[in-house]
């Protein structure tokens, strides 16, 4: 199972589980509902378990929300994905293994 963790206070999101077909349509419903009420500055995938190109677009999809956001710990398999899809660029400067 997927899910969005909130801290309101510090505007930090944490997404655990898969990133994949299965899961981004629930995963992206999560975030339009809880951004509302608290938008990202800081989203950590230390707790993805798994991810596929599915698991990219749905990242691209938060960026067009706010370009500012700050990925902390984007797992290796995301990364290459993004490096073989040529948008690498899009995650470099809002990337952090922090």
């Amino acid at each position: 199972m997927s899910q969005i963790r909130v801290d309101n206070e510090d505007k930090k999101w944490w997404v655990s589980g898969k990133l994949s077909f299965s899961t981004v349509d629930q995963l992206l419903l999560e975030f339009n509902q809880a951004v509302k009420d608290t938008p990202p500055k800081i989203i950590d995938l230390s707790k993805i378990t798994h991810t596929d190109s599915a698991g990219l677009a749905l990242l691209i999809e938060w960026l067009k929300f706010d370009n500012l956001i700050n990925f902390h710990n984007i797992p290796s398999q995301l990364l290459s994905i993004a490096a073989v899809s040529g948008v690498e660029e899009m995650f470099n400067s809002n990337a952090s293994s922090r």
